[in-house]
């Protein structure tokens, strides 16, 4: 089934994401080591083979911004600006028949208050906003 994610905030609020958990502080620059370390063992959950996984973080980090509604002083949601951190790495991994299925996007944001994943095969407006960031250079490789 294809999904079509019309905005990034639809994406990240997606209930099909892999793991929505609070940290805390937030992580601004998603270096690769701080994804190995925090995002991987999430990754490799969600697979087949974990085994056979060959994840790859060789992408930066772009810090967005993005309106949000959240509870002000009284309680009552306003909308308000918050930055959040974006990157797109690649897991390669066995399927049920033995064979590899190709490279699949992971896409990582890191809001202030919670961190997003969302792997999908097919998930096609995933594979478009990865795509679409690194061909525009807004993410670009790591040297």
């Amino acid at each position: 089934m294809y999904r079509v994610l019309l905005t990034l905030s639809s994406l990240f609020l997606a209930s099909d994401a892999l793991a929505q958990e609070k940290l805390d502080p937030p992580v601004l620059e998603l270096t690769p080591e701080w994804l190995e370390t925090n995002v991987n063992p999430r990754v490799l959950d969600a697979l087949v083979d974990p085994d056979s996984a060959k994840i790859v973080w060789n992408y930066s980090t772009v810090l967005q911004e993005a309106t949000e509604r959240l509870p002000d002083a009284t309680g009552r949601k306003v909308e308000t600006k918050v930055m959040f951190a974006l990157t797109c790495g690649t897991v390669n991994a066995k399927n049920r028949m033995g064979g590899y299925n190709g490279k699949t996007f992971i896409l990582v944001a890191q809001w202030p208050d919670r961190l997003v994943m969302n792997m999908d095969d097919e998930a096609e407006g995933l594979r478009t906003m990865c795509g679409d960031y690194i061909r525009r250079g807004v993410i670009v490789p790591r040297i």
